[in-house]
């Protein structure tokens, strides 16, 4: 579960008040130029916020230190008539991955009698943003494949009604009800080098969402949550293409998605959660879910043998989790669940030129995956100095949606923008596994000194259907970690970190990831491979007083070049940031 909360809007009391925050923000290996705002203001019962914030990023300047496949020695400059190939004089500079975007949000809250209510107002918008992987692509002749390739403006706005109320009864001691609506905008432009035709795709997804939510304290020792949820979803998608000339011409085109296409689903759910004394608490939990999605395809640009898709797909799942604290100082739980996730849209209906060569076409006969999950947890406190915790984990997978080689009407290859395209499709395969263990150790030392270090790592692998081998599974990355030293007292902190991740070889790769050669390094047999790094990094924080803050750092001091596994872009190089934040 990702669980994300914005700012809420505190009271004032009879007297009414305002009370605000404003921050600045900038940063040298983009040259960050971020500005916030929010108020809260209220009187008695009535309260609200008004948040703002602006951030501007160059273009992303890379480390001295590392692989120099990753270095942007070329790029293209787009014109009208034709597209020219130009050294970059700089090539730590990554260009064209500056963007900006604006975040606004309005929030009125009412809270008397029992009863507490929440309307919020969240708007997002970016300027066009490039795609940076897609403008490095080669082209096989010394060249790049890509003129343009860049994300329109990405919108998103949600109105949110959230109504609570705590009273009790005998079917529930407190119950929320959340309805909201939510609308995202996007789009894909693209163009070959030298070619005149710019392809756009727009897409649109209306959300409409439903929740009920209730908790009831049961003989002071047992505690039941349930609930029910309603979610729909109606896709837009429609897609031209352009002639740069200026000559007016404009075609259409394949669509992204299946226009009109709808995703829903309806949901019932329960927990239970009992602590039999100060040592031992079990929970359990249910989960029904129904999904159910349409979708009609345009065979104009692609002889799909289909035109028209529906899935509807139920389960019910389940989880079971128990904790057992001898003691104060330890904690060792055990959980398992079962999950179940039903394809959507993108998975059956995307037409996606994935990389160079490949050609990503609905699949109508795929299925919904099935999780079945477990890990078993250690933690211990010594002498409120010492804590080392440690867990384990493991995920079995059935029915795996993953990209596959496919065919279309009986074919393994199709003309697709202009180029020969391998088909692929999101098919079920067999079986998929991630384990993994993650530990870590927090120490409290004298002078207000205090260490930490915690450290993760995963594997994955998915059984390859035509020869039944296992293969790295794409979504299980490196082993990673943090580790750091820190001395707080008072007002200020000081912090020396370090992150790190693992090398992955080339035969730990997965295989969509190999295709993807100019991503990666090159290791002394000429193969593909993501090379592990480090980074130190120093941050400090400084509160002059009620109403000043400074914030600031070094990231990545020793100025490493270095790109995230199956990231499309190199991380920063030595960044030096600071930040300013004023309370009134």
């Amino acid at each position: 579960v990702m669980d994300f909360h914005t700012v809420k809007p505190l009271h004032f009391g009879e007297k009414g008040g305002i009370i605000g925050q404003a921050t600045l923000r900038s940063g040298s290996a983009n040259f960050e130029k971020t500005g916030h705002l929010h108020l809260n203001y209220g009187k008695k019962a009535w309260s609200g916020i008004t948040s703002y914030t602006f951030s501007d990023f160059d273009d992303q300047a890379m480390g001295l230190e590392g692989p120099t496949e990753y270095l942007r020695r070329k790029y293209v400059e787009a014109g009208s008539d034709s597209d020219r190939l130009v050294i970059n004089p700089d090539a730590t500079i990554q260009k064209f991955t500056g963007y900006h975007q604006h975040n606004f949000i309005q929030k009125v809250r009412f809270a008397k009698n029992k009863w507490d209510i929440n309307y919020g107002f969240h708007y997002s918008t970016t300027s066009d943003v490039p795609r940076y992987d897609r403008l490095i692509e080669p082209d096989g002749s010394g060249g790049l494949r890509n003129a343009e390739w860049y994300y329109g403006p990405q919108e998103w706005m949600m109105h949110n009604l959230r109504m609570k109320r705590d009273s009790g009864n005998v079917i529930y001691d407190q119950f929320v009800i959340t309805a909201a609506y939510q609308r995202f905008k996007e789009s894909r432009h693209s163009r070959r080098f030298n070619r005149h035709w710019l392809r756009e795709q727009f897409e649109q997804v209306d959300v409409l969402n439903f929740n009920a939510d209730f908790t009831k304290d049961l003989w002071g020792n047992t505690d039941i949550f349930y609930g029910a949820e309603i979610v729909t979803n109606s896709i837009g998608s429609r897609a031209t293409e352009t002639d740069i000339r200026g000559n007016g011409g404009v075609a259409d085109a394949q669509t992204r998605y299946p226009d009109g296409a709808s995703w829903n689903s309806l949901a019932f759910y329960t927990s239970v959660n009992h602590r039999f004394n100060d040592k031992f608490s079990w929970q359990l939990g249910g989960r029904y879910q129904h999904h159910v999605m349409r979708a009609s395809f345009d065979t104009t640009f692609i002889p799909l043998p289909f035109t028209d898709a529906e899935l509807s797909n139920g389960a019910l799942t389940g989880s079971a989790g128990f904790v057992y604290m001898p003691d104060s100082t330890w904690r060792i739980s055990l959980n398992g669940a079962t999950a179940f996730r039903a394809p959507n849209v993108d998975d059956l209906g995307k037409v996606f030129d994935s990389e160079p060569g490949n050609l990503i076409v609905p699949n109508a006969e795929i299925k919904p995956e099935y999780a079945y999950n477990g890990d078993v947890s250690i933690s211990k406190v010594f002498g409120d100095l010492v804590k080392v915790e440690a867990t384990g984990f493991y995920t079995y997978l059935t029915n795996a949606l993953v990209r596959r080689d496919f065919s279309l009407n009986g074919e393994d290859s199709v003309l697709f923008d202009g180029e020969m395209s391998n088909v692929q499709g999101i098919q079920n395969a067999s079986q998929a596994y991630v384990y993994g263990f993650q530990g870590g150790i927090d120490i409290d030392l004298p002078f207000d000194i205090g260490v930490s270090s915690h450290f993760n790592w995963q594997r994955g692998y998915e059984v390859d259907s035509e020869n039944d081998t296992l293969v790295p599974l794409r979504h299980a990355g490196p082993w990673f970690g943090v580790s750091r030293i820190y001395w707080q007292r008072s007002n200020v902190r000081i912090e020396l970190n370090a992150q790190y991740a693992g090398t992955v070889r080339a035969d730990e790769m997965a295989p969509s990831e190999i295709s993807k050669d100019y991503l990666y390094a090159i290791d002394e047999n000429g193969d593909p491979y993501s090379p592990g790094w480090y980074t130190l990094n120093l941050k400090a924080s400084w509160r002059l007083n009620r109403y000043l803050m400074m914030l600031g750092g070094v990231e990545n001091i020793t100025n490493r070049r270095y790109r995230t596994y199956s990231s499309g872009i190199a991380a920063p190089g030595t960044h030096v940031y600071a930040s300013l934040k004023v309370t009134f």
